[in-house]
This record gives structure tokens, C-alpha cells and sequence, in this order.
């Protein structure tokens, strides 16, 4: 952007301004190059990219109100417009109570593109600042990455359940010293995502939106859009990004959704009460036990206001079944579909059906090998017998494929995993791909009361109205105590990008 040229049309728009305006544009030109100077010297810092973003955010409050248009527009030659100046008002004699504005959204959308090594592209494609594009640079790599996400998959470390090569791997990164995992890993994780995500004149940006929503106690919505063939990148835990001062997500200070680009239309998420809802609740005889009913009492409480207000219809899947599920969604128009049960991601032995982990090459059980056989994401309903019935994502495509579903919730383990040659292997991008706008899904294995939490809150949030990405935010507060909150990804497709599930 050609800032001299922005300053020198803000400057004449000023001549005729108020004497005080010239004089703050003076103020902030004078802090502008002194912070390009600390950068040429000393290059650029977190402290340099904080000022600059507090400079332009200022720069464009003041060109917005002089010249129409914001002071980024003004740096890439818009022209200013006419701006309707305000009859002057006399001051009030009495004091006067202001009302708190309504919290809004400030959009942050970015793409990321592999490169080389280490090297990815980061493309910001709408901020309040343009479209400014870098290269970024992962924290860790692919190896190391592994035993990183191991750590959050068994929530701490135990030095028998990890090899040498990955307890050497959290030494090299800083989560394990002398033999124990460092009490910040989660910052630590978090800090080194930030400095990968917003890297330049994106973190330029970045900050500047964020000092903007703190202003106007506003959320910033952060879409992370990611090609289907970019498991690479969309396998960091992109949720736990840390700034130095706070995790971001966690709060709620950013509403994070993943997007994946692939070429077919989004589809619309609004639904025209009353809405219909199927809470499916799996327990495989064969598996873990986990409670009954709990989960199911905690939604149907939350929801009970859409209830009574004829909003929402709740029914509930009496047999767990795939093959019933099936016949349900032929007969009806279900928009909601709630599973509660037992998710994992793996390799399927061809020969022995037993489910392998997703990096193993030979099957444990019959030494099949396993080369060709690609990972899956599966859901464990029920067979006849009461038994654990996998049903993996392709299955879980074939049956909501142009259904009426525009929201998955999917209270299972590893759901939001995704590796492989495709996102679409991992439960939470195919059920996209098969055209459910909004799926939730659970990137690790996660504790029962975490998710009955999550759900109780995301659901009393979405019938007060908040849009999805909102609602998981709400979720993510009920779970931050327990170090859990990373857990729920979003996976958000639709036509205006909002999240709006139920419709005016």
C-alpha cells in the first residue's frame, strides 16, 4: 500500500477540518515513522506490529469520518466521498447514561496453502485491512507434530507410552524437561501456531482487527479456509493459538471456524422453525461403557425453549442403528442430528476388519499389510446383537447426502481428525463434502463430562439465538478449567459465512 499517498489525501481532506483533527493526523504521521524506522533498524517485533496496527486503526477511524472511506482504501487510490458532517449539538448540562453497543463481528478470513518445508502461504482474503499475503513458517514438522499431538491425545505425557524418538522429539520443541511435560505446553503450543498463522503484514492486520473488536467489544470470526488435499496444514491444532497473553479461542475473544475449498457451492445453514432434531445414542455392548442418558438430558434441557415454543422437535433414534438411522432420514426431513457414542480414526484391515491406528502400515492382529489401505474416521453404532458397528465416513456420506441436515453434532473422539491423502477422510470434512453445512466434531479423545458440558452450553447458546460458531464458543468456556476447550473443531460451510441455524 502507498502510504504517502494515503497521508496526503487524508492531510488535504483535513485543511478544512477542525484544527484538533489536523493535529492528531500530525501526531500519528510523527508515531508512523518512527515506528518504520525501529523496524529498518531493529526489524520488525511484536511491539513494532502492535503499533502499527493501533496507528492504522486510528488512521482509519479518522478517514472514515472525513473522507468516506477507511485510510487503507485511501493508500490504494480510492477517492474520498462526501461525508455528511453532523449538525453541531449543545453539550448536555445534565450527565447522560450511554448504552453499551451491541456486540458484533469483526471477519478474519485466511487460506493457507502448503509450500515448501516448513513454508506455507498465508493469504488473508477479507480483514480490515486489505488483503495483505505472506509466507509463514510451521512451528514444528510432520515427525515432530506426531508426538505433539500424541500429548493431547492422552491429555499429559508418560514416558512408557512414548517412544525415544518422540519423547526426544517434545525435548527439541520444549514440552518435556527432565522428564516431565512443562506446565505452559499449552501456551507453548499455542504461541509457536500464533507466530506460524499470523506472520508480517497478516499479524500487521491481524492486530489491528483485534484492537478493533476490543474497542467495540466485538468478536473477531476467524475462518481458516484450507484446500481438500491440505491435511498437512489442517492437522495443527490450529484452536489453541496463543498470542503471548491469552489464548485467543478459549475466551472467546476469537470465534474459530475451518473451511475447506473444493469446487462445489456452499449450501445454505437457515432453517424455518419448527426444526427437527434426531439424537442418536450408541453404546456398544463390546466397548467402553459410557453413561446413559446423561448427555441426552443435558440437550433436551437446554433446548426445552425451542420446545415449547414449537421451534424445535426433538425425537430420539430408539435403535442405534445405522440401518435405522437410515430409514429415519428417508422418512423425514431431519435438519439436527446429534450422535453420542464412541468415534475413532484408523486403518481398516481388509482381511480381519480390526481397526489399526492411522500410522501403522501392517495390521497388529493378522499382519495384513496396510499401505493401501486409506484412514477413515467411523462412528461405532450398534449391530443386531448390541454389538460395536464401525460406520465409516463414506458410509456416513452415502446417507446424508442431499439430505434436509444442516447441523452435525458429533459427541465422539477423533471425529475432527483428519490425515491421509484428503480432508474428506475425517468424519467432520466429509459430512461437509455430503453437504451439512456446520459439523462439530471432536479432533482428540475426550472426557464424558467434558462433552455433556460442551453440549449443555452450545445448545442453551444456539436456542438463545447465537449463531454455531458463537454457540461452540459458549461450549469452549465450559470446558477451559479442564484444559479441554481445544477439543471441538467447527466445520463451516455456508452461503453467508454467519452460522444463523434457525431463520427470522
Amino acid at each position: 500500500m502507498d502510504y504517502k499517498l494515503g497521508f496526503q489525501t487524508l492531510k488535504t481532506a483535513l485543511v478544512s477540518a477542525n484544527p484538533q483533527h489536523l493535529a492528531e493526523l500530525a501526531t500519528l504521521m510523527d508515531r508512523f515513522d518512527k515506528n518504520e524506522r525501529a523496524e529498518r533498524l531493529f526489524g520488525s517485533s511484536e511491539n513494532t506490529r502492535n503499533e502499527r496496527a493501533q496507528i492504522v486503526f486510528a488512521l482509519n477511524e479518522l478517514a472514515l469520518q472525513h473522507c468516506g472511506v477507511s485510510f487503507n482504501d485511501l493508500c490504494q487510490g480510492v477517492q474520498p466521498k462526501p461525508v455528511a458532517q453532523p449538525e453541531a449539538k449543545p453539550k448536555p448540562t445534565t450527565p447522560t447514561s450511554t448504552l453499551r453497543p451491541e456486540p458484533g463481528w469483526v471477519t478474519f478470513k485466511l487460506q493457507l496453502a502448503r509450500q515448501a518445508g516448513l513454508e506455507f502461504e498465508v493469504r488473508a482474503l477479507e480483514t480490515p485491512m486489505g488483503e495483505p499475503r505472506t509466507s509463514g513458517r510451521l512451528p514444528v514438522d510432520t515427525t515432530d507434530l506426531v508426538a505433539v499431538l500424541k500429548v493431547l491425545e492422552k491429555s499429559g505425557y508418560t514416558p512408557d507410552d512414548f517412544t525415544s524418538a518422540q519423547t526426544e522429539a517434545l525435548q527439541r520443541v520444549g514440552l518435556v524437561r527432565d522428564g516431565r511435560l512443562v506446565a505452559d505446553h499449552l501456551k507453548r503450543i499455542g504461541k509457536g501456531l500464533y507466530d506460524a498463522l499470523f506472520p508480517g503484514h497478516v499479524g500487521v492486520a491481524f492486530q489491528m482487527a483485534f484492537n478493533q473488536a476490543r474497542l467495540n467489544r466485538a468478536t473477531i470470526f476467524l475462518q481458516l479456509r484450507f484446500d481438500h488435499d491440505a491435511v498437512d496444514l489442517a492437522r495443527y491444532p490450529w484452536e489453541l493459538v496463543h498470542d503471548g497473553q491469552r489464548h485467543l479461542v478459549s475466551a472467546g475473544a476469537v470465534e474459530m471456524a475451518r473451511y475447506i475449498t473444493y469446487g462445489e457451492a456452499a449450501l445454505t445453514l437457515p432453517v424455518k422453525p419448527p426444526a427437527q432434531m434426531l439424537f442418536v445414542e450408541s453404546r456398544p455392548r463390546d466397548l467402553t461403557t459410557l453413561p446413559q442418558e446423561n448427555e441426552r438430558l443435558a440437550v433436551w434441557n437446554a433446548l426445552q425453549s425451542l420446545t415449547s415454543a414449537g421451534k424445535l422437535i426433538p425425537e430420539r433414534l430408539e435403535t442405534p442403528t445405522y440401518d435405522a438411522l437410515l430409514d429415519r432420514i428417508g422418512g423425514a426431513d431431519y435438519h439436527l442430528i446429534h450422535f453420542d457414542g464412541h468415534g475413532i480414526f484408523a486403518r481398516r484391515c481388509s482381511q480381519c476388519r480390526t481397526m489399526n491406528y492411522s500410522h501403522l502400515t501392517v495390521c497388529l492382529s493378522c499382519q495384513t499389510p496396510l499401505d493401501d489401505v486409506p484412514p477413515f474416521g467411523y462412528l461405532a453404532f450398534e449391530d443386531n446383537s448390541g454389538a460395536a458397528d464401525f460406520v465409516s465416513t463414506e458410509d456416513m456420506e452415502n446417507l446424508l447426502l442431499n439430505s434436509q441436515v444442516r447441523l452435525m453434532f458429533l459427541s465422539a473422539c477423533q471425529t475432527g481428525i483428519v490425515r491421509g491423502e484428503s480432508l474428506f477422510g475425517g468424519l467432520g470434512p466429509g459430512l461437509i463434502r455430503s453437504g451439512v453445512p456446520a459439523v462439530v466434531a471432536m479432533q482428540f479423545s475426550v472426557p464424558v463430562i467434558a462433552t455433556i458440558n460442551f453440549a449443555e452450553s452450545f445448545y442453551t447458546a444456539l436456542a438463545r439465538g447465537e449463531t454455531v460458531s458463537r454457540a461452540v464458543a459458549q461450549g469452549r468456556r465450559r470446558l477451559f478449567r479442564g484444559n479441554t476447550w481445544f477439543i471441538p473443531t467447527l466445520y463451516l460451510r455456508s452461503q453467508d459465512d454467519e452460522g444463523h441455524l434457525f431463520a427470522e
